[in-house]
């Protein structure tokens, strides 16, 4: 059950994460703006690794 809840909120933070950069494509995503969301996506998968 525990597995099936990180999944949910998973699936719910990318959905989230997709719904702010479309978003932002009204205003052209600068690729600076891309790679430092990359950066902090890479930052939170690591931080997530290390809680398990």
């Amino acid at each position: 059950m525990a597995v099936h809840d990180v999944d949910l909120a998973v699936g719910e933070f990318r959905q989230q994460v997709r719904d702010a950069v479309r978003a932002e494509r009204g205003a052209q995503m600068s690729a600076a703006k891309a790679e430092a969301v990359r950066r902090e996506l890479e930052a939170a998968l690591l931080r997530i690794k290390a809680l398990l």
